[in-house]
């Protein structure tokens, strides 16, 4: 654990920026965390009881997390929670992420979180400027709508 000096939110941080700190997130994940897929489904099944989705729209999620499920390149320590609420700018490592929701899986859902972006304008230069540093496009994209939907 560290300080984050001075520890203020980055007015907008970058593909770029965003890419690099998933790297350095994205390791071998130690055991006992849950895995993405249970945390998805919950998370959906929360946003339908308390009326953020309806019943098409997290069926459609559910339906598209066990697609993503069954094809992910490979698992990998999630910050599970990464928007930029919880992205802060320190000036020893420049951009940090806090108040993880530690889970294991797909890299790409950490991207769609960031992508997705609280649905603030953007999306779309959002997910080309990762696409542009090696990030699959198509599973992005559907992490993002699977967030939309419990998010």
């Amino acid at each position: 654990l560290e300080r984050i000096e001075p520890g203020i939110h980055p007015v907008a941080a970058t593909g770029e920026q965003i890419a690099i700190l998933l790297a350095r997130l994205h390791v071998h994940a130690p055991a006992g965390l849950p895995p993405l897929a249970d945390v998805a489904r919950r998370r959906i099944g929360d946003a339908l009881r308390d009326g953020r989705a309806t019943q098409a729209k997290a069926s459609w999620a559910l339906a598209k997390v066990d697609g993503l499920e069954c094809g992910p390149p490979r698992s990998v320590l999630l910050h599970g929670d990464f928007d930029e609420r919880n992205l802060l700018v320190c000036e020893r490592r420049g951009l940090c992420a806090i108040d993880p929701f530690p889970c294991t899986g797909d890299p790409a859902y950490d991207a769609g979180y960031w992508v997705h972006g609280n649905r603030r304008p953007g999306r779309r230069a959002r997910l080309d400027s990762l696409v542009d540093r090696g990030f699959d496009r198509a599973r992005v994209r559907d992490w993002a709508a699977v967030i939309g939907v419990h998010g």
